[in-house]
């Protein structure tokens, strides 16, 4: 392996000596162009949404919307508030707002088309775990049952059978956790 490494560098070497010869930098790129991929998509602007923030979620709700829940503001304030993205028109509208404003936090769309909000840091700068329910039909949020472990940066994962796991993530003492915990869609 070594040799044909030595090989190559010294072909490289010799190449690189010789290519003003061969027409510069031009024919290199000729002979490499042949060997990038296509391009796989490109980037284009889907506009602004109505508050700056960072540290929100983004969920694909069923309708095609996305929904953008939480987060912080360039002021530094934690958000309660929410806007949906219709990829349709490429524009963008507030919707309810949580009944806490969270950052850090998780969110996952649950098989019956709610989105659960789970935990984070509240705008005390609290880690807490609180959960909240997202109905789209109505634009509404509405209380659920907490995690045991208030937790924040946690992941969450929609299982086959509805329920959903909640994984790691921070504690109240800033230590990182091993710890689980499921959301169950039914009461077993």
């Amino acid at each position: 392996m070594r040799t044909v490494l030595r090989i190559f560098l010294t072909t490289m070497g010799f190449l690189a000596l010789f290519l003003p010869l061969l027409g510069g930098v031009a024919f290199a790129q000729s002979k490499m162009q042949a060997q990038v991929p296509a391009k796989r998509g490109i980037w284009k602007s889907a506009g602004n949404m109505s508050t700056p923030r960072e540290g929100q979620t983004e969920t694909t709700v069923k309708n095609g919307m996305v929904l953008v829940a939480g987060g912080i503001a360039a002021s530094n304030q934690v958000l309660a508030s929410a806007e949906l993205y219709d990829p349709t028109k490429g524009s963008w509208s507030t919707t309810g707002s949580l009944n806490t404003g969270r950052t850090q936090h998780s969110a996952t769309l649950l098989k019956n088309g709610d989105v659960l909000v789970a935990a984070g840091v509240d705008s005390s700068d609290t880690v807490i775990a609180s959960a909240e329910l997202y109905d789209p039909s109505t634009a509404t949020w509405s209380n659920t049952s907490s995690l045991h472990t208030a937790r924040f940066v946690q992941t969450a994962a929609l299982l086959k059978n509805g329920d959903v796991l909640v994984v790691g993530g921070g504690d109240v003492n800033n230590q990182v956790l091993a710890s689980t915990e499921l959301h169950l869609a039914k009461k077993h």
